[in-house]
This record gives structure tokens, sequence and C-alpha cells, in this order.
């Protein structure tokens, strides 16, 4: 059995991120973890 490789998917606020994750969170042989908030932090950096 080969090695799975992961990937990231990543997108603005409001973007459709969300429904993304849920849609793929439904399939039994993926993992997704919940949303950061990385993108929003990093908007109000300076």
């Amino acid at each position: 059995m080969t090695q799975p490789n992961p990937f990231f998917i990543v997108g603005s606020p409001r973007s459709g991120t969300t429904l993304l994750r849920f849609i793929l969170s439904s399939h039994s042989r993926l993992y997704v973890p919940d949303e950061t908030g990385f993108i929003p932090f990093l908007r109000k950096q300076p």
C-alpha cells in the first residue's frame, strides 16, 4: 500500500471553505480538521 499524499485547502473568509469542509468531512476516508482562523489573524497584523 502506498503512503497517502496530504494536501491543504486554504481560502479567504466567506469564500465557501466551510461548506467545502462539511462536504469533504462526509467522506469516510478523509480527515478534515476544524478551521484555524489563521488568515483573519494575519489580516490584523501590522
